[in-house]
């Protein structure tokens, strides 16, 4: 008998095996649901949001590992539509287990206890069929008061704080802190220049071409992705900036941290006790767990003289000057 051919996509997954998760999911749901209770007082929403390549994903591993908070894991993400049913059993099977591995792939990670962006859970909370910015953020139809019912079952289950990497939660501020307003905001910062031409090396990784579009869609993609790469990856990060930083003051300031990546990479520890500060500041009591190894991490590569790099510049400096707008 010969060996059976597993067909992957671009991003590396296996559709037998999504459509067997999908399958679980779905009978999953009514169990899950019937479980859940309408929480009134639960641990808040810890949210990092930031730009698509900003390091995102590095704070959340850290987080993870050094802060007594909840966190999903690959394994609680395998059960995006039954996240608490996720919980539990990797509880059962893991206990307390938390990551110690640093490293991503273009936001994904490793190994079942790594962290999760949780993606397919963001989209079906919200809705979403595509990772396209909504018009009117605040009239899209989803149910906020199962969104506050969801979270606060998820940040009940863990009886903690619980992090989350949130890219479409970001565009829906203004109505999470509505349905729960002791969620938090921590945003992490890049040089918007090389954050754009990482998106420009994520679009070769994947499709092998530079024009293929990659991550979120701002709303002037429509027009966007007729434009020349160079355009499209900076008018990308420029508008997806300029939406966060407008979500971002709908918000309570107390309950909005900012940091940057070089500094989460050169001095990690301090950035973890600045965040360590921010949650008690914020009347959250959460422990640091200490590891046995010390944290330091690449600043990565540098691009000022690479030719993607002049052209994504000058770009973003004509969005900058409103040459677009």
């Amino acid at each position: 008998m010969g060996h059976r051919k597993i067909e992957y996509d671009v991003f590396g997954k296996n559709a037998e095996e999504e459509f067997f998760l999908d399958s679980l999911n779905k009978a999953l749901v009514d169990f899950e649901c019937s479980q859940y209770r309408d929480f009134r007082v639960c641990p808040p929403c810890l949210h990092i949001v930031g730009l698509p390549r900003s390091g995102t994903t590095l704070l959340l591993q850290l987080m993870a590992a050094r802060l007594r908070v909840g966190y999903i894991s690959n394994l609680v993400a395998a059960f995006w539509r039954a996240p608490v049913t996720g919980i539990r059993l990797a509880r059962k099977l893991a206990g307390d287990f938390r990551p110690n591995i640093f490293q991503s792939s273009y936001g994904r990670t490793n190994g079942l206890h790594n962290a999760h962006e949780f993606g397919y859970f963001w989209r079906e909370l919200f809705g979403y069929k595509e990772m396209l910015e909504p018009e009117l953020p605040g009239e899209k139809e989803i149910d906020w008061q199962f969104v506050r019912v969801v979270l606060g079952n998820i940040c009940r289950e863990f009886g903690c704080p619980v992090v989350f990497k949130s890219f479409l939660a970001q565009w829906h501020i203004p109505q999470l802190v509505t349905v729960l307003p002791n969620s938090c905001f921590i945003r992490v910062q890049r040089d918007p220049i090389d954050v754009a031409v990482s998106l420009v090396g994520m679009r070769t990784h994947y499709f092998g071409d530079k024009t293929s579009w990659v991550s979120l869609k701002p709303k002037q993609y429509h027009w966007l992705k007729d434009m020349p790469y160079w355009v499209q990856v900076a008018g990308q990060v420029y508008f997806l900036e300029k939406s966060l930083e407008n979500s971002l003051m709908k918000a309570d300031p107390s309950r909005v941290l900012e940091v940057d990546l070089p500094t989460l990479q050169s001095q990690p520890e301090g950035v973890l006790q600045e965040v360590h500060e921010f949650l008690l500041s914020n009347n959250e009591r959460v422990e640091m767990i200490e590891i046995d190894r010390a944290l330091n991490f690449s600043s990565g590569s540098q691009y000022s003289c690479d030719e993607d790099y002049r052209k994504i510049a000058n770009a973003y400096e004509d969005f900058d000057a409103g040459k677009y707008d």
